[in-house]
């Protein structure tokens, strides 16, 4: 894994919970952004999908990607800017999925 990152945690989105929906929100914190990290993500959702049309529908075209990732740095956290502002936030709960060990 991409040493610069540093965490990763589940974002639901209660509007989306209302409805069925295989589409996942993560976001990842870093230490700094790079287009790896894009590479990654792209990665990511083809695991993600090839997990979904084996167990849930073989046939399943999404027009999206079922993975939402989105990753934040250091830096925008400390501004609290964008998303980066749901990290420790004590409004909308964030699920730390992974934490790099220190």
């Amino acid at each position: 894994m991409d040493d610069r990152i540093t965490a990763g945690y589940l974002f639901t989105n209660s509007a989306a919970e209302a409805k069925p929906n295989p589409n996942m929100s993560i976001v990842l914190r870093v230490s700094q952004n790079s287009p790896a990290l894009s590479s990654l993500a792209k990665w990511f959702d083809a695991q993600l999908l090839a997990e979904y049309k084996r167990i849930v529908e073989p046939t399943a075209v999404p027009s999206r990607p079922l993975l939402d990732l989105y990753v934040v740095t250091e830096a925008e956290i400390a501004q609290r800017a964008g998303l980066a502002a749901l990290i420790g936030s004590t409004h909308t709960q964030l699920l730390l999925l992974w934490e790099r060990a220190s």
